[in-house]
């Protein structure tokens, strides 16, 4: 694998792609076990080296096959369309100023597993 470009646990029938940096990563592991459908989960650390990447190493991080990108970012989403596609799903935060324990705050905003898990099933039922 292409060192501190992404790092892949995958299911071979995944129908979806959980792309996450960071802490976030745990949580689309944890997500990933709950989703009635296959997944793969990717760890991507740096999302400008990964837009560095020529095509070739990018398809072999994230495979062109029917799978659809869902990035859980607890960060910006800026930047990110271009990984998810134009049919991608982001999950991410836009705003500032929130002021509390980090779990708290994650679930405020919706990134915590059962919210995701019915999010994420709800898009691919679509």
């Amino acid at each position: 694998m292409i060192a501190g470009a992404a790092q892949i646990v995958a299911d071979p029938a995944a129908v979806v792609n959980l792309i996450a940096t960071g802490s976030e990563v745990q949580l689309a592991l944890a997500v990933s076990q709950q989703l009635p459908q296959p997944s793969r989960v990717i760890s991507m650390p740096d999302l400008q080296r990964f837009l560095s990447l020529d095509q070739s190493k990018k398809d072999a991080i994230i495979p062109k096959d029917q799978a659809k990108n869902v990035i859980i970012e607890a960060g910006t989403t800026l930047g990110w369309q271009s990984v998810a596609g134009d049919d991608g799903l982001i999950f991410g935060l836009d705003h500032f100023g929130m002021s509390a324990a980090p779990q708290i705050v994650l679930e405020d905003v919706g990134l915590v597993v059962d919210v995701l898990t019915e999010k994420i099933t709800q898009y691919l039922g679509s």
